[in-house]
């Protein structure tokens, strides 16, 4: 599914008089505090990364440093699938409530032509 057609969920549909489609972002049933937490979770886990990596080297004995260092960089290069349920569950959680965030409104002239299994990444300014 693709990015627009999944941001475009959690936005109101109005119709209007041309015949095209408008959709507009905190409309939805989200409240502020998930907004918060989903954009604690998606853009938090890169300061919380970047504070254990300097912790880690200024702070906690050598061989404790080389023990994260070296859990960070397997959990970098660790395989990780595309099935996991509850993996696809927050990452559907923070799609849904950070878009909220954004103010983006989406104008569509004709709806119906778009593919639900297409990615769509049409953007301008």
């Amino acid at each position: 599914m693709g990015t627009a057609i999944a941001t475009a969920y959690t936005m109101a549909r109005e119709n209007e008089e041309d015949g095209s489609t408008v959709f507009r972002p905190g409309t939805a049933a989200s409240s502020p505090v998930r907004t918060v937490v989903a954009l604690a979770l998606w853009l938090g886990a890169i300061h919380f990364n970047l504070l254990l990596v300097l912790a880690s080297v200024f702070v906690f004995p050598g061989r404790i440093a080389a023990l994260v260092l070296g859990m960070q960089l397997f959990f970098m290069f660790a395989p990780v699938g595309n099935t996991n349920g509850w993996g696809r569950n927050v990452a559907r959680f923070i799609c849904k409530h950070a878009a909220d965030y954004f103010p983006i409104t989406l104008h569509v002239e004709d709806y119906n032509a778009f593919d639900p299994n297409t990615a769509y990444g049409l953007l301008y300014y």
